[in-house]
């Protein structure tokens, strides 16, 4: 059992669940409302299912699972983490800082 799990672990790409998980678990860890547990287990499903379905598309582009899930990582850690590297840039720089500005980020992004 102990070796399938571990298969599975180095095989599949598990860190497409555990980042939304993290996430989640993290926000839901911060601010703590006893209702917004399911919220933020739905919240976790979805995200997952959105990182396997941008896996799934971008196996067409790349060609490689692995390939694929990494850039579906990244998407999803840029999606998550971009309002408190944002936030905490403008509390560092200023709000006059070119790379602060939102039409630099996004191009920088894009």
């Amino acid at each position: 059992m102990k070796a399938k799990l571990l298969h599975i672990a180095r095989t599949a790409p598990v860190f497409l669940v555990l980042l939304p998980l993290f996430f989640m678990l993290h926000g839901l860890n911060e601010n703590f409302v006893p209702d917004l547990t399911r919220t933020a287990l739905i919240q976790t499903l979805l995200y997952s299912i959105a990182g396997i379905i941008m896996t799934a598309i971008f196996v067409l582009v790349f060609g490689s699972v692995k390939k694929a899930a990494l850039f579906s990582f990244f998407l999803l850690l840029f999606n998550f983490f971009f309002g408190a590297a944002h936030d905490l840039a403008k509390k560092t720089f200023g709000l006059q800082v070119f790379f602060v500005k939102y039409g630099f980020i996004l191009a920088l992004a894009a």
